[in-house]
């Protein structure tokens, strides 16, 4: 997204902000580096397994998945932390 918008000439975060999900490599990278939401990849595999074994294994899934809410990791792309304050210039 960051690529399309510089060549239509548009500046993010002054013309929009961008923000990601994933918190992936390429996000701390990007220029301007981006604000994404980091998911706990750990724990969703390890609930997806515990809940997929159970259905091969014929049992009931007892309790439902409950995962950490992502956390927002700021970065450049956004522009302003929430309440209008801008983002200070070494925010990772």
């Amino acid at each position: 997204v960051l690529t399309p918008l510089r060549e239509l000439g548009r500046r993010v975060p002054a013309d929009g902000a961008v923000t990601g999900y994933g918190d992936i490599i390429f996000a701390h990278h990007a220029c301007p580096p981006l604000t994404t939401v980091r998911v706990h990849r750990y724990e969703l595999g390890a609930q997806a397994w515990t809940m997929m074994h159970a259905l091969i294994s014929g049992e009931p899934i007892l309790d439902r998945p409950s995962v950490r809410p992502g956390e927002i990791v700021m970065r450049e792309s956004l522009g302003a932390l929430p309440g209008g304050d801008p983002l200070p210039p070494t925010a990772s």
